[in-house]
């Protein structure tokens, strides 16, 4: 269980940042690229990443839940967005962001004993979380 507090933590934090109220936040037409979908699938792809990190072994189940329990976290998080505040917004979008991140976030991991993939993804959490 010990294994699995950083991604409880990340989720913490994850939940904290989507339900803060905020009126003054942007409307966003859909483009994958824009910052705020990128935001998203940075976010996701990192608990995706320490999600399966905390598991023992890497196998399917460890990968399904990984991706699963994410992608959950996300519809719900837009759910909650769009019943309990009225200023924030439920965006499909987004959730198909948080999808793409926690499949990225998988990837990394699988990768994780190459280098490159483990610099480039600590790059991108360091970008989009900063």
């Amino acid at each position: 269980m010990k294994k699995f507090i950083p991604a409880l933590l990340w989720a913490s934090v994850i939940c904290v940042l989507s339900l803060i109220p905020s009126k003054s936040l942007p409307e966003i037409h859909f483009d994958l690229l824009a910052p705020d979908k990128l935001a998203h699938a940075a976010v996701y792809a990192l608990l995706s990443f320490l999600t399966l990190l905390g598991f023992e072994q890497r196998t399917w189940r460890s990968i399904f839940w990984s991706f699963v329990l994410p992608t959950i976290l996300g519809i719900l998080l837009e759910i909650c967005q769009y019943l309990f505040f009225p200023d924030r917004y439920f965006e499909f979008f987004d959730i198909i962001a948080n999808i793409l991140g926690a499949i990225i976030g998988i990837i990394a991991l699988i990768f994780y004993h190459k280098t490159l993939s483990v610099w480039i993804f600590q790059l991108l959490a360091v970008l989009f979380l900063v």
